[in-house]
């Protein structure tokens, strides 16, 4: 399946498991995918990526930047590096590429349906994004890399 194909069902995904009108009204935006070192290097350059993000840009999987174009745009660790991917015929079937993505089109949600404007601060959105992407792995039955999610989520969207 294609990316922007996931990504299409992700948002019916999001629209049902969340407040955000997702399914069938937003157009997945432009995904790039790339290796570790170089959206590390992208987050680093960055000026409006927190100082304690850019300092561990090294963790991050994903990236929605929101000055690329109309839609913004997604950049994400490539399929076939995410943990797994060998189990998979085709690395954009594992569960944990596609929560990363999820992850980030959740972004892409709370920026699109004008929600964004609703938080405290920048950082309160990981809230939601960490939840869903949870929610989602465990509809899968899928060990979720992140043990301590929701305690990450509180800590990453303390504004």
């Amino acid at each position: 399946m294609m990316i922007e194909q996931i990504a299409a069902a992700l948002l019916v995904w999001i629209a049902s498991h969340s407040s955000y009108p997702t399914a069938g009204r937003l157009p997945p935006p432009p995904i790039v995918l790339t290796t570790a070192a170089e959206l590390s290097a992208l987050v680093q350059k960055r000026t409006d990526v927190a100082p304690e993000t850019a300092r561990q840009a090294w963790r991050i999987h994903g990236f929605f930047s929101l000055d690329e174009d109309d839609h913004g745009t997604i950049y994400l660790v490539r399929p076939a590096d995410t943990p797994g991917a060998e189990l998979f015929q085709d690395p954009t079937e594992n569960p944990i590429f596609r929560e990363r993505l999820l992850h980030e089109l959740v972004h892409y949600a709370q920026y699109a349906t004008g929600a964004m404007h609703d938080f405290k601060c920048p950082a309160m959105r990981e809230l939601m994004a960490y939840h869903l992407g949870g929610v989602y792995l465990k509809q899968r039955s899928v060990a979720d890399p992140l043990p301590d999610r929701m305690f990450l989520a509180f800590w990453g969207s303390r504004c």
